[in-house]
C-alpha cells in the first residue's frame, strides 16, 4: 500500500513538505487579524475545512459532493475575509480525483467560477493582501484551472491502461491454452511464451500513450 506522501507527490508533482506549508499557512493569515472574533471564526473555518476534506476522501456517493460543496463555501469565505486563496489548491487536487464525469464537470465548473469571482473581487476592492501576493495568487489560479483536468485525465488513462492489460493478459492466456495440448501441464508458462506476452503488453502500452 502506498504511503500518503507518495500518493500526493505522484498525483500533484509537489513535495509533501509543500502541502505541510499549505496546512500551516492559513493560521498565519488568521492571526494577522486584529479582531479576536475574526481569529476565532477563522480557526473554526480552518478546522471545519480539513475535517470536510478528510470526510470527502472516505465518503461515497452523494456525501462526496456534500463535503466538497462545504469546502468550496469555506474556501470562498476564507478568500473574502482573510485573503487566503490557497484552499482552492486542496479542492483542485481532490476534484481531479473524482471519477464520475458529470460530478467532476459540475464541481470543476463551480470551483473555477467561485475562485475567479472571489479573486477578482479581492482586486476590485483593492485588498492589500491580494496585491502583496499577486504572483502567488495568479499561480494558484492557473493551478486551479489545470490541476483538476490533468489529474482527472491521468487517472482515467491509468485506469484504461490497467483494464487493457488485464484484457490482453486474459486473451493471451486463452490463446495459449487453446494451442497447448492438455497433456502438457504448465507448458503455458514456458519462458518463450512469457517473452511473447511481455512484448505484447509493451506494444499495448505504446498504443495507449499515443
Amino acid at each position: 500500500m502506498q504511503k500518503w506522501y507518495q500518493i500526493f507527490h505522484r498525483s500533484t508533482g509537489l513535495s509533501p513538505y509543500v502541502w505541510v506549508v499549505f496546512y500551516i499557512l492559513p493560521f498565519y493569515f488568521i492571526f494577522r487579524s486584529s479582531s479576536t472574533n475574526e481569529v476565532v471564526v477563522g480557526i473554526v473555518m480552518i478546522i471545519t475545512f480539513f475535517i470536510c476534506y478528510v470526510l470527502s476522501f472516505v465518503s461515497k456517493g452523494w456525501l462526496i459532493y456534500f463535503w466538497t460543496s462545504l469546502q468550496i463555501v469555506i474556501s470562498i469565505a476564507m478568500t473574502l475575509m482573510f485573503g487566503y486563496v490557497y484552499f482552492a489548491l486542496f479542492l483542485a487536487f481532490f476534484i481531479g480525483n473524482i471519477q464520475h464525469k458529470a460530478g467532476f464537470i459540475t464541481l470543476y465548473t463551480i470551483h473555477i467560477v467561485g475562485t475567479v469571482v472571489t479573486i477578482n473581487w479581492g482586486f476590485i476592492s483593492k485588498n492589500p493582501v491580494f496585491v502583496s501576493q499577486l504572483p502567488f495568487v495568479l499561480v494558484s489560479l492557473i493551478a486551479v484551472i489545470l490541476l483538476p483536468v490533468t489529474t482527472y485525465n491521468r487517472n482515467k488513462r491509468e485506469k484504461l491502461q490497467g483494464q487493457l492489460e488485464d484484457a490482453n493478459k486474459k486473451n493471451f492466456r486463452a490463446r495459449q491454452a487453446r494451442r497447448t495440448p492438455k497433456n502438457c501441464p504448465g507448458s503455458a508458462r514456458h519462458p518463450r511464451s512469457e517473452a511473447v506476452f511481455n512484448r505484447f503488453k509493451k506494444r499495448s502500452r505504446r498504443e495507449i500513450n499515443r
